[in-house]
């Protein structure tokens, strides 16, 4: 019978795994940059709960430190495209018309669209008439 090797991970390797997830990268590039297996990293991960706590960890910064930073262009320097962002990935808004079908009569469908505010039912410009004759 084969003996059992035990599995242990470095403060550093926790560290790098932690910061690497942070980044982004997959588990079988972080695997990579250990120098171990896409297997070794996966049981590693279940078995250790401190391997499986530094890549969610990893993780769950990131997405802070990306919130705080988007919460910070759009509230303090209200930078108009993080508030747009904001907008759209936290409440849901969206700038596109949407479709909706209503039951009129007889079981025929009827299409709306509802628009967004674009002051597209104004009246257009009246035309200018410039010092040669021409109307514009």
């Amino acid at each position: 019978m084969a003996a059992s090797r035990s599995i242990s991970v470095t403060n550093k390797e926790l560290q790098q795994i932690k910061v690497l997830a942070g980044f982004g990268l997959s588990i079988p590039k972080i695997a990579l940059v250990l120098g171990i297996s896409e297997s070794t990293f996966y049981r590693r991960k279940r078995l250790l709960p401190a391997v499986k706590e530094a890549y969610e960890q990893g993780i769950a910064l990131a997405e802070y430190a990306i919130a705080k930073t988007l919460y910070d262009m759009a509230t303090v320097d209200r930078n108009l495209g993080a508030i747009i962002w904001w907008e759209k990935t936290r409440f849901g808004r969206s700038d596109r018309p949407a479709i909706e079908t209503v039951d009129v009569t007889e079981n025929q469908p009827q299409i709306v669209l509802y628009l967004p505010e674009n002051e597209r039912d104004l009246p257009p410009p009246k035309p200018i008439k410039i010092d040669d004759g021409e109307t514009v």
